[in-house]
């Protein structure tokens, strides 16, 4: 094979990568990281079988493409193609590119060349020794931010950190497109947050969060511009994280939120909030104070991370690195947006019903079942019917007279979190309201089209009105004298008017725009009938 062709031949798997990763990069970017890496690889070990120099063959400057390219390569995992955008993944994709290039050096360059190489790897260390110790003897960048994940998961058990973002896809059943996820310096999805108090502080789960739909589609700017009109200075500020509880969001009111000093905590509430058994304290491995205040998390979190609290420099560039790939993320999903609106890869919904009714665990439940796992004792169901009951929303979707007796001891501590919680914004000044998210199967037969297989029940099917955790939590409300909010009944009037989009995502389950529209215009009327108190 001639020079050119042997030349030709190892560079084309990486045209073929880089071409693949510019036509594709939202996509690429957020496949798992072993899967970048195999690609990464696969790459180098083409174009080094393409480059093996015969025996007495004089071009061996062919051979040399691998060393140029594993250099590049080097430069390409800074942005963490190869393992992901954090000290941990760019230290080794870092690493294994540096790896490459000496190899291939000594490789072609025998003894000597490795060395040199040697040689190269201590002139580097002593370098970056001797900048660590003028980075601290100057005292610079005492003050870069710090965002590893063993700081906030000790802090705050899960919470994305400030100043990321990222684009959140999604599956083939959904039927929203991407949206861009920008994270603040105060750890909140949205932009920074102006100074001076606000009215409303909303706190929740993965429903105030809302990443499936682009922030200004959201229940805190929504609700924002409908308090407009009754009451222009009102300011509204949302906080919400997926997979938070009470006991989460409690925790961060006391550490980060209370500085807010708003007039009202508005404490969104769903069905997947109240454990059915143990704690909540247990379960996020919570330590807590004399009086049984969350005071930090025992959260296992990677180990590498030890070394990036040690050296300012990695400090420094991480922090770069982190400005850098926001904007590069947030700059390349604006260049996408436009011709990714509809993904081609969403199913239209008849093929998503039909998939999802392929995907169900099993058939739905017939009425009779229905009644049964709605009514009956757990003693006195059948047992494949009793193992339905300890699972996702059965259990408090049940009357709370045929509750268990580990989702009364459960329901007991949430209580105690709860009035805790509302004692301590109370000694802030202001108030604590819960707000309950009703479960989208209680609200139509529409809502939750696809979502709704995955639990077994069919198509029109609609649940209860009114479920075990809506009176538990009317109940600690009346006892505890915190105010409690509804919406469902007027929730289900407004999804019965003909021709009105879904309240709910049809597979995700979560508020459509729709639903974050009604619940605005919603809390809107009743903080302007509360009288701003």
């Amino acid at each position: 094979m001639s020079r050119a062709l042997r030349l030709a031949a190892a560079l084309l798997p990486w045209l073929v990568l880089a071409g693949w990763t510019s036509t594709h990069m939202l996509w690429f970017l957020q496949r798992p990281w072993y899967y970048r890496l195999v690609a990464w690889l696969a790459c180098a070990a083409c174009s080094a079988a393409l480059t093996r120099t015969p025996a007495g063959d004089d071009s061996a400057d062919v051979a040399r493409v691998p060393v140029v390219l594993a250099a590049l390569a080097a430069l390409v995992g800074i942005q963490g193609v190869s393992l992901g955008l954090s000290p941990t993944g760019l230290l080794l994709s870092v690493g294994m590119s540096v790896a490459a290039v000496l190899l291939w050096n000594a490789r072609l360059g025998g003894r000597i060349a490795g060395l040199k190489a040697l040689a190269v790897v201590l002139a580097t260390v002593v370098a970056v020794g001797a900048t660590e110790v003028a980075i601290r003897f100057f005292k610079i960048a005492q003050t870069a931010r710090e965002t590893d994940s063993r700081d906030l998961a000790r802090r705050f058990n899960n919470l994305t950190p400030p100043g990321t973002a990222f684009v959140n896809r999604p599956s083939v059943l959904d039927e929203f497109p991407p949206a861009l996820v920008e994270i603040n310096a105060a750890g909140m999805r949205g932009p920074e947050i102006e100074s001076g108090q606000p009215d409303l502080l909303l706190l929740g789960d993965s429903f105030v969060e809302a990443r499936q739909l682009p922030w200004q589609q959201t229940l805190g700017p929504r609700l924002q511009a409908a308090l407009g009109p009754e009451l222009p200075g009102a300011r509204v500020v949302a906080h919400g994280m997926r997979g938070w509880s009470p006991l989460l969001e409690w925790n961060w009111y006391l550490k980060a939120g209370r500085r807010f000093q708003p007039r009202v905590v508005l404490l969104f509430f769903f069905w997947n909030d109240l454990w059915t058994a143990g704690t909540e304290a247990r379960t996020f491995r919570a330590v807590l104070d004399q009086r049984g205040r969350p005071e930090h998390f025992d959260a296992r979190v990677d180990p590498f991370w030890i070394w990036y609290k040690s050296f300012r420099l990695v400090r420094i560039v991480d922090e770069v690195v982190r400005l850098a790939s926001a904007s590069g993320v947030r700059r390349l999903f604006q260049n996408a947006a436009a011709s990714d609106r509809n993904p081609p890869s969403l199913l239209n919904q008849e093929a998503a019903e039909a998939r999802g009714r392929r995907l169900a665990p099993g058939p739905p439940f017939t009425p009779e079942e229905l009644n049964a796992l709605l009514k009956r004792p757990a003693d006195r169901l059948t047992p494949d019917l009793r193992r339905v009951v300890s699972t996702g929303f059965w259990p408090g979707i049940r009357p709370l007279e045929v509750w268990s007796a580990d989702q009364h001891n459960a329901a007991r501590q949430t209580e105690h979190e709860l009035a805790s919680f509302a004692a301590d914004v109370a000694a802030d000044g202001g108030r604590l309201v819960i707000v309950y998210v009703p479960n989208p199967l209680q609200i139509g037969p529409g809502e939750c089209s696809v979502g709704r297989f995955a639990d077994r029940v069919g198509p029109g099917v609609v649940l209860p009105p009114d479920s075990g955790i809506q009176a538990w939590l009317r109940e600690v409300s009346a006892r505890r004298g915190i105010e409690f909010l509804d919406p469902s009944a007027e929730m289900r009037q407004a999804a019965s008017e003909g021709g009105r989009p879904p309240l709910y995502l049809r597979a995700d389950c979560h508020w459509s725009p729709a639903g974050h529209q009604f619940m605005a215009d919603w809390l809107s009327r009743w903080y302007v009938r509360s009288g701003r108190r």
